[in-house]
């Protein structure tokens, strides 16, 4: 179980941090959007990632699968995240494109707890599940407090201020964690047949 939270360590928690903290000021500073259009990229992250959270878990159950869907999702997210920093030239519709698949990523995400349920016995579930919550927080911790770090060191001779090249050398620490997720979730977590909660022997063992 180590195995996806670990996974859950370096996905839901740092795409979080992105998302609510660094993301607008981020974009702003890359594209120069206006003040009209800042939160627009995150209405596309937060919208795709609400919509498309029960389709993978539908997905997964019908595929009886969540691994593949994890990596795959991870893989979308660390290239989207890659090309959003250091790619030159792109318009800012293209950088709302990146943000759509960091959404994408996102969404997957919840099938960790899926994975959770897959591989508990019924009487453990909370405690894994809650064991996953605080991976994931801890991860977004630890990566805001990187991140933070690293912007207040190469801002410090600047009055504060923020340019297009701390926020590259700064949040380069999510793609990553998200490669990392890639590789974990390639060769560290393995799909079992899925079982209903409620099953007969999870009855005999609630008696």
């Amino acid at each position: 179980m180590w195995g996806i939270g670990l996974y859950a360590f370096c996905g839901w928690g740092i795409m979080v941090v992105f998302a609510e903290q660094w993301a607008i000021p981020f974009m702003r500073e890359r594209f120069s959007f206006p003040e009209e259009s800042k939160h627009i990229g995150m209405v596309i992250f937060w919208l795709t990632a609400g919509v498309l959270s029960p389709c993978f878990g539908y997905i997964s159950d019908r595929l009886k699968r969540r691994a593949p869907i994890l990596a795959i999702s991870s893989f979308i997210g660390m290239m989207a995240m890659f090309f959003l920093l250091y790619s030159t030239g792109i318009s800012s519709s293209t950088g709302f494109a990146f943000l759509f698949c960091l959404g994408v990523c996102a969404a997957a995400q919840i099938l960790t707890f899926a994975y959770v349920k897959d591989h508990c016995k019924y009487t453990s579930i909370g405690v894994a599940i809650g064991m996953n919550i605080a991976l994931s927080i801890l991860g977004g911790v630890i990566c805001n407090y990187i991140v933070q770090g690293t912007l207040n060191y190469l801002g410090s001779g600047q009055g504060g201020r923020f340019f297009l090249p701390d926020y590259r050398i700064a949040l380069s620490i999510l793609p990553i964690f998200l490669f990392t997720g890639v590789f974990i979730a390639l060769f560290f977590l393995k799909d079992k047949k899925v079982t209903p909660i409620h099953s007969e022997e999870t009855s005999k063992e609630k008696k």
